[in-house]
C-alpha cells in the first residue's frame, strides 16, 4: 500500500516460486527440499531434460552416505519424497542427485 496526497492506494504485488524452469525441461535442474526444514517428511523436486536413469544419495555432515536409491525418471518434473524414518538422523544433510550426464547437490535440516 502507499498513500499520497491523503489517498491510499494498493500495489500489486508478485510472487515467484523460484521454480521457472518447471515448464522448461530442457535444463537439468535439482530444487530445494519442501519443507526445509522438516521433521517428518520433505520433498524433494527436480527437472530432467530426458527421460534418465538417476541415483539420489544422502549424506551427513563428514561426508558419509547415510541413504542411497537409484530410479528412472521420466522428462520434465520428478519429485522424490523422504521419510526421516528411513534414516533416523538430525541435523544439516546433503543431498545429491547423479547420472551419466548430470548432478547435483543442496543442503537440507533435518529436526527432532
Amino acid at each position: 500500500y502507499t498513500q499520497e496526497s491523503g489517498n491510499l492506494s494498493s500495489n500489486g504485488i508478485r510472487l515467484d516460486s523460484g521454480r521457472s524452469t518447471l515448464n522448461n525441461s530442457d535444463k537439468f535442474e535439482l530444487y530445494q527440499n519442501v519443507p526445509n526444514p522438516f521433521n517428518n517428511s520433505t520433498v524433494i523436486g527436480f527437472n530432467l531434460p530426458e527421460t534418465d536413469v538417476m541415483t539420489f544419495k544422502l549424506f551427513d555432515l563428514t561426508g558419509k552416505l547415510i541413504y542411497q536409491t537409484t530410479g528412472h525418471y521420466a522428462k520434465g518434473y520428478n519429485t522424490i519424497n523422504l521419510d526421516v524414518s528411513t534414516f533416523n538422523i538430525n541435523g544439516v544433510l546433503y543431498y545429491q542427485l547423479d547420472s551419466n550426464t548430470h548432478s547435483a547437490t543442496r543442503k537440507m535440516i533435518v529436526i527432532n
